[in-house]
């Protein structure tokens, strides 16, 4: 068993996105037991609600493609 999977925290998000020029991110975080969780930020309220209804359309696939890597 790995280290618990915690979330990463929208300010730091927020503040990856300010110093890289970017106007919405999505970060992806996954630990050895195959948990993983997305952090996602928007400069609108429009743009947080779309990035969030991304990662929630993807969270399927991410799990799937997770019991099926190669532990290798």
């Amino acid at each position: 068993m790995t280290e618990k999977l915690t979330n990463i925290p929208i300010s730091e998000a927020k503040r990856l996105a300010n110093q890289h020029g970017a106007t919405r991110l999505i970060i992806l975080s996954i630990n050895d037991d195959g948990d993983f969780a997305f952090t996602t930020f928007g400069r609108t309220k429009a743009q947080c609600k779309a990035l969030a209804a991304w990662a929630d359309r993807r969270a399927p696939y991410i799990g799937q493609e997770m019991d099926n890597a190669d532990p290798a």
